[in-house]
């Protein structure tokens, strides 16, 4: 009886263009048996995250690594273990794409509601 002994870890931190953590990218590894057809993965924490370790995966696993709005990225074990992994936005060739909106603060919206509710935004 063959018995294994070699469990490969794989880790890594998944964040986007900006350097910002992605939680909730799933990493499957698509060479592990799935259940009814559901890959083997988890899923990346708050910090972006992630770890698996077992006797089932390899330097040589092919990983799919996904993300809502984001290009899918698939690659092996042994490129992308320990390392951060950065995903693009998906819609970078749409026309009229002009780049990552990113939220910032209305501050017509602020001085507005200040105004509304008779707060002073300004130190006296």
């Amino acid at each position: 009886m063959e018995t294994k002994t070699n469990i490969v870890a794989f880790k890594g931190k998944v964040v986007d263009e900006f350097g910002e953590a992605l939680e909730g990218a799933h990493v499957s590894i698509l060479d592990y048996p799935s259940f009814n057809g559901v890959p083997y993965g988890v899923v990346t924490d708050a910090k972006g995250d992630f770890s698996i370790s077992d006797f089932n995966i390899n330097n040589y696993s092919k990983v799919a690594i996904s993300y809502v709005g984001k290009e899918q990225i698939q690659d092996i074990v042994l490129n992308l273990n320990y390392k951060t992994i950065l995903m693009k936005d998906a819609f970078t060739n749409l026309p009229g794409y002009t780049g990552t909106y990113k939220k910032k603060p209305c501050w017509l919206c602020i001085l507005i509601l200040a105004s509304l509710f008779g707060y002073s935004v300004y130190s006296k």
